[in-house]
């Protein structure tokens, strides 16, 4: 029977955990700026719904008004982040947040 299951989590810049279980991060800021992988542990039983949202640190807000978050090759166990600026080409490392919404086997 698929049991409904929520994962969030909190990333930080520098790809690290801030808050949230259910999930691990990849993220290589020196070769992939702006680009992180969030793995689903346990996956989902089928394709979650995911929102992102960029976060704002040290009174840093008005860089978020300036930044974009592209969710690319959506799985029920993976997603890919990538956050880029108002020209859509730039690639930048942000705090975020996520959610993702879906069911697991139970």
């Amino acid at each position: 029977m698929a049991t409904p299951t929520t994962i969030w989590g909190y990333v930080k810049t520098d790809g690290t955990q801030k808050a949230g279980t259910g999930y691990s991060v990849q993220h290589d800021a020196t070769n992939a700026k702006g680009i992180y992988y969030i793995m689903f542990d346990p996956p989902f039983s089928d394709t979650p719904a995911v929102n992102v949202t960029i976060q704002c640190e040290n009174d840093d807000y008005y860089a978020g008004w300036w930044l974009n978050a592209l969710i690319l090759g959506l799985t029920n166990s993976e997603f890919e982040i990538v956050i880029v600026g108002s020209d859509f080409k730039t690639k930048l490392d942000s705090n975020f947040t996520f959610t993702a919404v879906g069911t697991t086997d139970a």
